[in-house]
């Protein structure tokens, strides 16, 4: 039984690495089998913790029948006792992990995001919407089912449903969502830039397969740290579990970041097509500068004058490119993006002083008036 434990830890370690591998060559195994691998993980465990305690139980048995058979009157049952106490308690612990690995590991959906946003529909703000559907129309990526504005600090489109506040509307379908604070701090061409490349996801499907995916690893790490019970000491019978269990998400996040790279790469080239490369990468710089100035600013964003607040800041303010701003990765609900000089470095963009210039300028004129052009009925 011992022999036949090793044999299936063994078992399992190496199919987390061929599984792993193999999602790290093929997006399409990753999706397919990302939560195959997680249940067959927790099988072969099972039955790890099941050989394990049963070769420790025939062990203590052993002892037992041996102290017994050689035993003068009745010394044999205080022996017997003490052994049965072991016998319960290993039957126990490894019980009550089998059970904790299946009912805690099962991969279970998450419920629909919540946001706070204004829903933007086609009767009441046409224009912008046959801007954005002329954008999706240039890519032959799919059109929006929902636009919605907020005041979220990034643009990013789902195909995940969402619960939008405060009206509790439930959205299913392709949602693009618009961050108001940079609709007038970024030019016309830039804004374009940065939705084409949010509308090429949709193009590649990245929001159906990316997303789940994202979701599926989320959960497991979410899982596994609640079955560790933070702040307890680990039986010395789940160690191995959970290290196994570990490895297996170390070596797929390295998959899931592969593929995810990639798919930013491909959008950028799909954004990079309506003003071109140079445009594209002082949007994405100055996205980020901008970020950096609301995060120190720390404005109460529910206020009426928030927008002018925050205009006004940028024309005091300098916006500033360094090298922590090339190191930064944008954050969105549902991936995280690869460093920006990467992405730049991907599109041949050469950062110099000019771009770097065009990035941090002030808000100009036309950059405060064109959204809420787009946003008139005239």
């Amino acid at each position: 039984m011992s022999i036949l434990a090793l044999v299936s830890a063994i078992f399992c370690l190496v199919k987390i690495y061929i599984d792993a591998l193999r999602a790290r060559l093929s997006e399409k195994y990753l999706y397919h089998h990302f939560a195959k691998s997680w249940k067959t993980l927790a099988y072969g465990l099972s039955l790890y913790v099941g050989l394990l305690i049963t070769a420790l139980i025939i062990n203590i048995s052993y002892e037992v029948l041996g102290v017994w058979s050689n035993s003068i009157k009745n010394d044999w049952l205080w022996v017997a006792l003490f052994f049965s106490i072991l016998f319960m308690g290993s039957l126990m612990v490894g019980l009550t992990l089998i059970y904790r690995i299946h009912k805690k590991w099962s991969i279970q959906s998450l419920p629909p995001s919540v946001y706070s946003g204004r829903i933007l529909t086609r009767k009441n703000f046409p224009k912008l919407w046959q801007w954005v559907n002329n954008l999706a129309k240039s890519l032959n990526a799919p059109i929006p089912d929902h636009i919605i504005i907020g005041l979220d600090s990034s643009f990013f489109v789902t195909s995940a449903d969402l619960v939008l506040q405060p009206s509790n509307q439930i959205l299913k379908g392709h949602t693009l969502y618009l961050p108001l604070p940079f609709l007038t701090a970024l030019s016309q061409e830039e804004a374009q830039a940065i939705i084409g490349h949010e509308l090429t996801h949709f193009s590649n499907e990245d929001t159906i397969r990316s997303s789940e995916v994202h979701t599926q690893f989320s959960l497991l790490y979410r899982h596994l740290y609640d079955m560790q019970d933070t702040g307890r000491k680990d039986e010395w019978i789940e160690i191995p579990v959970f290290w196994m269990a570990e490895r297996f998400l170390y070596r797929f996040q390295i998959a899931v970041y592969h593929w995810g790279r990639k798919q930013e790469f491909l959008a950028d080239q799909g954004g990079a097509q309506f003003a071109g490369k140079t445009v594209f990468a002082q949007a994405l710089l100055r996205v980020i500068a901008i970020s950096e100035v609301l995060a120190q600013l720390s404005i109460n964003m529910k206020t009426e004058h928030f927008m002018d607040t925050l205009n006004n800041a940028l024309q005091h303010i300098p916006l500033v490119v360094d090298a922590n701003t090339l190191d930064s990765s944008t954050t969105h609900p549902f991936d995280t993006h690869p460093p920006v000089k990467l992405r730049l470095e991907n599109l041949g963009i050469n950062i110099d002083s000019a771009l770097i210039s065009h990035a941090t300028r002030k808000p100009q004129d036309q950059d405060l008036v064109w959204f809420a052009n787009l946003m008139s009925n005239e």
